[in-house]
């Protein structure tokens, strides 16, 4: 397998209103008792997800069926399990590469947050940028990609959208809790869309992630996105490592792995419920639930992130940024062969250009003014006839605890 960041993707998921009959439901003192009877190390109270209607509750989740696998190649771990580290957290390493929790509301999308979580972290990475909440847009992926719908979805069928298109920013389509409609999105979106270049598989024949195959992964790549059988008990989840104990089966999700702790013997997860449930949004989940009644990460699949190097070019004038809301300074490589001219122009005001014009190998130079705004922006330089994008994170992230509207 080539190198390259690796964002692990659940396979063939359906978050969807069709899943199984709830069962009989349990106080909160009744899961206590079970949990304490039982060894348990997590903590049941009343949340952001336990007060809903079991309606709404049942519209977070879904079922997924048997993925093809001859669709992707298989990925084997590189790193073995003697050499890991015990324990690691992407939310610190070497700075926060995982962006905000969202919430995605009354919408069998979790397909698409998970989908567009993994690439905003994976971005980050890439681009060696930490302690950026670079905002995607979900509502694209769940709009324009043709993977599913607020009915349920699937994340291969985004990831061939990421490679073949991208996403934009939050701000060029934010997110309705619905359908919506892929000519709502911003004119021009796919020109500064951040994309992929290809998936595979990060799973046994069987279907089957091993522990030591997702703390590899983790190591080499970043963030993974995983599957999960979800039950009655883990709707009141608020700490500590889960494990099912009581409840029925009431459908799957997909939800993205940040870490993984060896002293607890537990995976680290974002989840996309809104902070309001869980560990601010967070959750942590026993090893032993890989193999265990929630399955935990029973199909996933992997993004590969590194773009071939291009053909020699006859003008060359490619690259793209982030930056913060603080604004700052940036310079783009011109490497054209010699005697060529160039000519460089900014789309927006709050992009200045120091230096435009040139003749073969030379330095954009420009600066990027602070923001005061919420909102993610992005603007443009180009470079005869080509595109460099500008990214700028906004000053705050839509409050994570409410549906993103």
């Amino acid at each position: 397998m080539k190198n390259g960041i690796l964002i692990g993707l659940a396979l063939v998921l359906v978050c969807s209103m069709q899943g199984p009959l709830w069962g009989q439901e349990l106080s909160v003192s009744q899961l206590h008792d079970e949990i304490q009877k039982k060894g348990g190390r997590w903590e049941a109270r009343e949340n952001s997800m336990s007060q809903l209607s079991v309606e709404e509750r049942r519209m977070r989740l879904g079922h997924f069926g048997s993925p093809d696998l001859s669709k992707g190649r298989m990925y084997v771990a590189a790193t073995p399990a003697y050499s890991l580290a015990p324990s690691l957290d992407w939310r610190n390493n070497g700075g926060n590469y995982v962006t905000g929790v969202r919430n995605q509301g009354s919408c069998g999308s979790c397909w698409a947050f998970g989908s567009t979580a993994a690439l905003e972290s994976y971005t980050l990475i890439k681009n060696k940028q930490p302690n950026i909440d670079l905002d995607l847009s979900e509502q694209v992926t769940v709009s324009c990609s043709g993977g599913g719908s607020c009915a349920g979805g699937d994340p291969s069928a985004a990831a061939n959208f990421f490679v073949s298109t991208g996403l934009p920013l939050e701000s060029c389509y934010p997110y309705t809790t619905s359908n919506g409609s892929c000519g709502s999105a911003c004119a021009n979106w796919q020109a500064t869309a951040y994309k992929l270049k290809d998936w595979n598989w990060v799973t046994t024949a069987s279907g089957q992630t091993p522990v030591d195959a997702v703390k590899s992964a983790l190591t080499e790549y970043g963030p993974l996105i995983m599957t999960m059988h979800v039950y009655y008990d883990f709707m009141y989840y608020s700490g500590g490592v889960y494990t099912h104990t009581a409840g029925s089966y009431d459908g799957d999700h997909a939800i993205l792995t940040v870490g993984y702790d060896d002293a607890n013997q537990c995976f680290i997860v974002k989840n996309s419920w809104g902070t309001g449930w869980g560990e601010s949004g967070f959750f942590r989940i026993a090893y032993s639930e890989v193999t265990g009644d929630s399955k935990f990460g029973y199909w996933t699949i992997a993004f590969e992130g590194n773009d071939p190097p291009p053909p020699p070019p006859t003008c060359d004038y490619t690259s793209s940024k982030l930056f913060a809301s603080a604004g700052g300074t940036g310079a783009i490589a011109v490497t054209p062969p010699d005697g060529c001219a160039w000519t460089a122009t900014s789309n927006t005001t709050w992009i200045n250009l120091t230096t435009a014009s040139g003749t073969g190998s030379g330095t954009v130079q420009y600066t990027v003014a602070p923001s005061t705004s919420t909102s993610s922006r992005s603007g443009t330089i180009t470079i005869q006839g080509q595109a460099f994008p500008i990214f700028q994170a906004g000053t705050s992230s839509v409050p994570a605890n409410t549906a993103r509207r």
